[in-house]
């Protein structure tokens, strides 16, 4: 998901300082739709580095999910690389 958005988005377009926001935001999506119980926000924030943790709340989390899933268009159902 990281790597179709920034494709979509064009890599020159997104901040290299919300990358990490990007690659959070991407991980815990994924796993919404591969594990059956729901990943912690919450958890997730405090697992990142102090000064990184100050920038970055649920609300962001949420709003770039949102984004992420508008661009893409809700369609998950693309072959990956693996």
């Amino acid at each position: 998901m990281f790597d179709k958005y920034l494709s979509i988005i064009g890599h020159w377009n997104y901040p290299r300082e919300h990358i990490l926001k990007l690659a959070i935001s991407s991980l815990l999506l994924a796993a919404k739709l591969e594990q059956p119980i729901s990943p912690s926000f919450s958890k997730m924030i405090n697992l990142i580095p102090e000064d990184e943790r100050k920038n970055l709340t649920k609300e962001i989390l949420i709003d770039l999910e949102a984004d992420i899933l508008i661009r893409l268009g809700f369609d998950f159902n693309y072959p990956c690389p693996i």
